[in-house]
């Protein structure tokens, strides 16, 4: 899983207030804002929900390894 700091090289902000498609969204009456996902690698999309569970079930493998270790 990849993951963006909150600031760049120099204090620039990697994380954005609004997204532009949410706009779009808006605009064009959708429900839900547009997600376009593009790459030469890219092999699974995982909302934020989802990467909160893999984070959370990586801390859980890992306690778990350190005591049965134990």
């Amino acid at each position: 899983m990849q993951r963006a700091e909150t600031y760049k090289k120099g204090g620039e902000r990697t994380i954005v207030d609004t997204l532009d498609a949410i706009a779009v969204g808006e605009k064009s009456g959708m429900p839900i804002a547009p997600v376009m996902i593009y790459g030469d690698d890219v092999t699974h999309v995982v909302t934020e929900e989802g990467a909160s569970r893999i984070c959370m079930r990586r801390r859980v493998s890992r306690n778990v390894a350190r005591r049965s270790r134990a």
